[in-house]
């Protein structure tokens, strides 16, 4: 394996004293390292088939891929590997001259590498049999060609299939529609010829259908030559704001990023469970932050904090990683805070709270001269060290003028060992940093939301 100084390593040793050579075509079966890089792993197969066919001077050389077989990884966002298979299915419709084999059903769940490597090769063969030299063998695997929601059920077409039927004699499985809030629902399916109709009580009008979306899902659907289908998604789920019941006050607001913290360590990133920078539109008006926390012992503890915008960018109001160049300290207004812990005050504050958001290290000292800041411990005013990025990284908000931290996570990259807590920590720093607090907790959960307008 190449390290990150020398990413060429594998090209030059491995791909480039072929280059001479003459070659049919190519195939690509790797990923699994990839698999936290969501859409942006389109763009990396994109880059590799170019860069092949300008290395060997054959600029509709066939590339074939193979979508990556599901597999339980430990302390895995589910959905995660989904979408790079999703990532997969796009280059390989997007790359011209390009295929892929899907094997979401010749896998193994605990064998990150399954013993069944006949199939994968027989499907390989297939297309470049069929695609690249004409024979008329069975090679297209079944893809999702419309779908429709009418009278309460959703209808999926589907394209290389004449018949399509399961490998197990079961109905299909793994179908979810999401309903009109965008949360998602296991569907009921049933076959008719080309066609799967869908049904969730809890989705009467349905206004998106997804298939195989966790990285678990070994789905049943085949067509007539026993070729199964792979991930997609159709339609466009609304964004889903899971507060607006609890928090009246969320009214309006739409879901930005949803981050498991316990959960989400990637190095000094972060996995997020839900991403929707991409589909945002409109102007951000207000921005909103709500920290649930379950202790291992004791009560379900939560704070929202809503409050103006600090920066325009929403790319810069997650979790402040050294990619997103988010790096705040200053104060911001209008802060409307609701808590059930004990010590965080409730309210609006015109005057404002203040944040300090970077991705660095940092010491106690009150750079900012803020009245009640320690001059020793970390809290409201500290000193941010550019020369440690990454560092531990810290997210919080403060109400300074009571001396009271609202939330605060920092070292994320510690996981479940990170510091995250609400209101101040009952001992050492008040802002928990070094605290380790994610230890004692069973559950924790960080949504950011937005509300935009024109």
């Amino acid at each position: 394996c190449a390290s990150r100084d020398d990413v060429g390593m594998l090209f030059r040793w491995m791909i480039r004293p072929l280059t001479p050579l003459a070659v049919g075509g190519t195939i690509w079966y790797q990923g699994e390292a990839n698999r936290l890089d969501g859409p942006v792993y389109a763009e990396k197969l994109k880059a590799l088939a170019s860069g092949w066919r300008r290395e060997f001077a054959s600029p509709e050389m066939p590339f074939y891929l193979v979508q990556l077989a599901p597999f339980a990884y430990a302390r895995q966002n589910p959905v995660a590997l989904a979408s790079v298979w999703a990532a997969q299915s796009r280059a390989a419709r997007e790359i011209p001259n390009a295929g892929m084999a899907v094997i979401n059903d010749v896998g193994n769940l605990r064998d990150i590498h399954p013993v069944k490597k006949r199939p994968v090769g027989e499907r390989l063969a297939g297309l470049a049999l069929r695609r690249t030299f004409g024979r008329e063998v069975p090679a297209e695997f079944p893809e999702p060609e419309s779908w429709k929601a009418e009278g309460g059920e959703a209808v999926v077409t589907f394209r290389n299939a004449a018949k399509l039927a399961t490998r197990d004699g079961k109905a299909p499985d793994w179908f979810e529609l999401c309903d009109n809030r965008g949360i998602w629902h296991a569907a009921a399916a049933r076959l008719d010829g080309c066609r799967v109709i869908l049904s969730a009580p809890d989705a009467p009008e349905p206004k998106a259908v997804r298939f195989a979306w966790s990285l678990v899902a070994e789905p049943n659907l085949v067509n007539e030559h026993g070729l199964p289908a792979g991930i997609f998604q159709l339609g466009e789920a609304p964004l889903a704001n899971p507060l607006s019941e609890r928090i009246p006050e969320a009214a309006g607001f739409q879901v930005l990023y949803r981050v498991r913290p316990l959960e989400a360590a990637a190095g000094h990133s972060i996995r997020y469970a839900q991403d929707r920078t991409e589909s945002l539109s409109g102007k951000i008006e207000r921005v909103a932050y709500f920290l649930r926390l379950r202790p291992k012992k004791g009560e379900e503890q939560f704070v929202y904090a809503e409050m103006d915008p600090f920066s325009p960018d929403p790319k810069k109001l997650g979790v402040p990683v050294r990619e997103s160049r988010a790096r705040f300290q200053q104060d911001v207004r209008n802060v409307r805070i609701i808590s059930n812990v004990p010590g965080v005050e409730n309210g609006l504050f015109p005057e404002g709270c203040s944040i300090e958001f970077w991705d660095c290290n940092y010491s106690g000292a009150n750079v900012r001269k803020l009245p009640g800041a320690s001059d020793g411990r970390c809290d409201f005013g500290d000193r941010m060290n550019l020369s440690t990025s990454p560092g531990y990284g810290s997210m919080q908000l403060h109400n300074h003028r009571q001396r009271r931290t609202v939330f605060a996570y920092n070292h994320w990259s510690e996981g479940a060992s990170c510091d995250l807590g609400i209101g101040n920590a009952p001992a050492g720093h008040p802002d928990w940093t070094g605290s380790k607090s994610g230890r004692t907790l069973s559950d924790a959960e960080l949504t950011v939301l937005v509300r935009t307008g024109e």
